[in-house]
């Protein structure tokens, strides 16, 4: 078996899960903004966190980026190619 095999096997996600994940797309589309300014917010309480988030530039892109990752936790397929983008996610 492959990685993904055993990566896949190891969660025991259903079929019937995959679909409640993806079900919540609207509720996540409509609280994503808040979510990531809420947890930037969190972030800037903090001299270390802070420092980093000082260029407007990569604040913006860190924060479009954060926003995608969360959308694309209830957008599925949850397959290879998921996997590989949050195992590249990882690695940054």
């Amino acid at each position: 078996m492959d990685d993904w095999g055993i990566r896949k096997d190891y969660l025991q996600l259903t079929a019937e899960e995959e679909a409640g994940l993806t079900s919540l797309q609207p509720l996540m589309a409509q609280h994503v903004d808040e979510l990531v300014k809420a947890f930037y917010r969190h972030l800037l309480q903090f001299e270390d966190t802070r420092a980093l988030l000082t260029d407007e530039l990569i604040a913006t892109r860190l924060k479009d980026a954060q926003k995608q990752y969360l959308l694309s936790l209830v957008t599925g397929p949850y397959d290879r190619a998921y996997m590989e983008g949050r195992l590249r996610i990882g690695e940054v």
